[in-house]
């Protein structure tokens, strides 16, 4: 009111009055006899303003701690329009694919595919829009840097958002560790088939104890030697190699065998074997 008295012009201001514990709007205009003054209820206004703020504040931290997600990620994470193309995309892209988010944005995600798999990029692309959400589905990449690599996704349709909510995961190197690793076991079935091979030339036989079982397998060859069928020795040692050794080596075949088991002393010696057919002969161990 003094502003009103000095300077001859309208005021407007909001006051919170303690003696009617609320807020208002005060008016006060300049009049012949002094100043008009004028109140405005405004609480529910100051309320409103008030939860407007505290929502706004909310979600701009609902926001920041989305984008701190999607930042650490180490899988991309990203969303493409109903067209297929990149409407946010996580940092990890500059890492994964060598683009960044700028780059991407805009940009239809089979610009990247490599060629071989467009096809199949298509076609699930489209089965997801139409509904039949993914969490397997791999195609490569090609590398803004050179070469290419292989994402995994998982991806789900949002009809009321129109918009496919996908995450990619750089599978490349484990990928290649079970191409080794799958490599790696095929070497082991050959060497195997080979030796067995070399075996049967040679006419030499081989058998394999599990220490910790007692249980004993023979390689084919033994079998034929021994005359019987491989089904046969698979057993205990004493259901096995000592049931076809001649009674009158039997004992020292059976501390061998326990000394080989319990210390790892190498077994080396000769002894009389029956065979299925009742004929005897005699092996080197």
């Amino acid at each position: 009111c003094e502003r009103v008295f000095e300077r001859g012009h309208s005021q407007v201001t909001e006051i919170y009055s303690t003696t009617l514990q609320g807020w208002f709007e005060l008016r006060a205009h300049p009049h012949p006899r002094g100043a008009a003054v004028y109140l405005r209820d405004i609480e529910e206004r100051k309320r409103v303003d008030l939860s407007l703020r505290r929502t706004s504040a909310e979600l701009e931290a609902a926001l920041a701690s989305k984008q701190m997600m999607m930042d650490s990620s180490l899988d991309v994470i990203c969303t493409l329009d109903a067209g297929g193309r990149f409407v946010q995309v996580s940092a990890a892209c500059q890492r994964v694919w060598g683009y960044s988010p700028e780059d991407l944005s805009g940009a239809r995600f089979l610009e990247l595919v490599h060629p071989e798999d467009l096809d199949a990029s298509r076609e699930r692309f489209a089965r997801i829009v139409a509904g039949d959400s993914t969490s397997d589905f791999r195609n490569r990449f090609l590398k803004r840097e050179g070469g290419s690599m292989v994402n995994q996704w998982s991806a789900v349709w949002s009809e009321r958002h129109q918009m496919m909510f996908c995450i990619a995961r750089d599978i490349t190197a484990a990928l290649a560790a079970e191409q080794a690793l799958r490599a790696a076991q095929q070497r082991v079935v050959d060497a195997r088939e080979s030796l067995l091979r070399a075996q049967e030339i040679a006419n030499i036989g081989s058998w394999e104890l599990d220490t910790a079982s007692g249980s004993l397998q023979l390689s084919p060859q033994g079998c034929r030697i021994l005359g019987i069928d491989p089904e046969q020795m698979r057993g205990r040692i004493d259901e096995a190699i000592l049931a076809y050794v001649h009674h009158e080596d039997r004992s020292r075949v059976r501390a061998a065998l326990e000394a080989l088991a319990g210390t790892g002393t190498p077994m080396d010696m000769q002894h009389r074997v029956v065979r299925a057919d009742g004929e005897v002969r005699y092996v080197q161990q």
